[in-house]
C-alpha cells in the first residue's frame, strides 16, 4: 500500500477513536486541565524532535507561526467543548465538512471526482448521524463545533507553509509544545478547579491520547506533503473507524440507516482511492 494512503489511514483510525476515548473518559475533566496535562506528555514524549524544531522556527515568517499555534490551540480546546456540549454524531458531521473547506482554503481545482467524493461523503455522514434524533444542541455547542472546523481548516493552511522548513515530525513536536504554553498560561486564570472530575479513568484516556495523537498528526502531515488530496479526503475514513470504535468498546449497534450512511462513505473513499493518482488532483 503507498505510504501516505496508509499514513492517511493510520490518522483518521486514531482521529476516529479519539471521541471514544474523550466521551467515556474526560465528560466531567475540565478542559484546560485535560489539554495541559495531555500537551504536556506529549511535548515529553516529542521532546528530541522538539529540540531540533526550535533551531529551525525562526525561519518561520510569524505570522504563519502565530496563526498555526494559535488555531491548533483553540482548535484542540473547542474540539473537547464540543464533545462535552453536542452527541458525538454532531460532532462527526460537522468534521465531514472540514475536507471540502480545506480543498477550497488551498485553492484547489476541484474536478468531477473531487465533487463526487465530497458529495457522496457528506451525503452518507448525513445519513449515518441523523441529525433529527439528535435535535437538542445547545447554541453553545453549535458555535463551538462550527468554530473548531474553521479553525481546522486555518491551521491546514498553516502547515503546508510549515512543511518547507520543518519535518513532520517535528511539526507534531512544535504543535504540541507551543499548545503547552498556551494552555499552561491559560490555567492561571481558569476559576474552576483544574482537578476537578479526575479519576483513573479519565488519567488512562488522557496518557492515550498523549501518546496516540502525536502519532496521528505526524502521520496527517506526512500524509499532506506526500498526497494532500488523500490527507485532506481520507478525513472521510474518520466515522468509519469511529463508529467500529464505538461498536467495539461501547457496545452500541448500528440501525440500518447508519449502515446505508456508512455504505456512501466507504464508496466515496472507493473513487478517491481506486485508481489512485492524488496528485493530479492537487
Amino acid at each position: 500500500m503507498n505510504l501516505a494512503v496508509a499514513a492517511a489511514l493510520f490518522a483518521n483510525l486514531i482521529w476516529g477513536l479519539a471521541p471514544v476515548f474523550a466521551k467515556v473518559g474526560l465528560q466531567n475533566v475540565n478542559e484546560v486541565s485535560f489539554l495541559l496535562l495531555r500537551f504536556f506528555l506529549s511535548t515529553v514524549f516529542l521532546f528530541p524532535s522538539l529540540r531540533g524544531a526550535l533551531k529551525k522556527i525562526p525561519r518561520l515568517p510569524l505570522r504563519t507561526l502565530l496563526l498555526g499555534t494559535l488555531t491548533v490551540a483553540v482548535h484542540y480546546y473547542l474540539q473537547v467543548y464540543a464533545l462535552k456540549q453536542a452527541p458525538v454524531t454532531w460532532y462527526v458531521f460537522f468534521y465531514s465538512l472540514c475536507p471540502i473547506l480545506s480543498l477550497f482554503a488551498v485553492r484547489v481545482r476541484f474536478s468531477w471526482k473531487l465533487f463526487a467524493v465530497c458529495f457522496l461523503a457528506i451525503l452518507g455522514t448525513l445519513i449515518f448521524v441523523n441529525l433529527g434524533a439528535h435535535s437538542a444542541v445547545s447554541l453553545q455547542g453549535l458555535l463551538a463545533l462550527g468554530a473548531s472546523v474553521v479553525t481546522w481548516v486555518l491551521f491546514t493552511m498553516a502547515i503546508r507553509e510549515w512543511q518547507k522548513e520543518l519535518s513532520d515530525l517535528e511539526i507534531s513536536a512544535t504543535t504540541n509544545g507551543l499548545s503547552l504554553l498556551v494552555f499552561a498560561t491559560l490555567a492561571p486564570l481558569q476559576t474552576e478547579p483544574l482537578l476537578t472530575g479526575w479519576n483513573s479513568q479519565a488519567v488512562t484516556a488522557t496518557i492515550a491520547l498523549s501518546l496516540l495523537l502525536p502519532l496521528a498528526f505526524w502521520a496527517y502531515s506526512y500524509s499532506l506533503r506526500k498526497a494532500p488530496s488523500m490527507a485532506v479526503l481520507g478525513q472521510y475514513s474518520e466515522p468509519l473507524f469511529g463508529t467500529l470504535g464505538a461498536v467495539m468498546f461501547l457496545g452500541e449497534t448500528l440501525s440500518s440507516q447508519q449502515i446505508w450512511g456508512l455504505t456512501l462513505i466507504a464508496a466515496a473513499l472507493t473513487v478517491l482511492v481506486v485508481p489512485l493518482k492524488l496528485k493530479r488532483l492537487w
